[in-house]
Formats: structure tokens, sequence, C-alpha cells
């Protein structure tokens, strides 16, 4: 087992509370399309630290920490927050493939908006 001060995120510290943890699915609209995104709502009423990650498709035990974008740039991915709602976001340069985002989202503030 790890310990803490091993992992990327550990509710274990006071600061790295997890408060939510989302799978979400973004599917471009068909061939041709170069965004899609989705949303879901938080509730916490300001900006909170999360971490966003693209679950690889070939190896579902595998999370790409986000924002990732591929050389030359076929696919972009990134997540993005407001007060209100987190964003996961694909711009591609064609296809429909469907992309599932993991985003961890913790009771921490990051903002003083």
């Amino acid at each position: 087992n790890a310990r803490p001060h091993n992992l990327i995120a550990s509710s274990s510290y006071e600061n790295l509370k997890f408060y939510l943890d989302k799978t979400v699915t973004v599917t471009p609209a068909g061939p041709g399309a170069t965004y899609a995104e989705t949303s879901f709502t938080h509730g916490l009423g300001y900006i909170p630290a999360f971490v966003g990650m693209l679950i690889n498709p070939n190896d579902t035990t595998r999370h790409i920490q986000l924002p990732f974008g591929r050389s030359p740039a076929p696919i972009g991915t990134t997540v993005y927050a407001n007060k209100s709602t987190i964003t996961c976001a694909v711009v591609l340069a064609s296809g429909s493939q469907t992309f599932t985002f993991r985003v961890i989202v913790f009771y921490n503030k990051i903002s003083e908006a």
C-alpha cells in the first residue's frame, strides 16, 4: 500500500479533503466536429481545487492528467471550473471518438472570486 505522501492526492491531509469524484463522457457531434464539452454542477459556490484526468480508452486502469494534447495536435483536452460548474472539453482535428474524463473535486477554494 502506498502512503499518503506517495500519492498525487490523498484525503488524509486536511487541505485535500475529497468532495466529489465524477466520471463524465464527451462525444463530439460527429465526423468533422472539432469541439465538444460537457459540464456538471459542483455546488460549492466558489471555484474549487480539482484534478482532471482522461481515462485511457485502451487501458481504463490508466489516467492521463490534464490538460493533455498531442503534437501534431489532433487532440486537445482540458477541464476548467467556475463558481458553479466544472467543464470537460475536447478539441479535435476531426472525428467522433468518445472521451471519458475523471474529475476529483476537493473542498479547497482556489480563487478569491
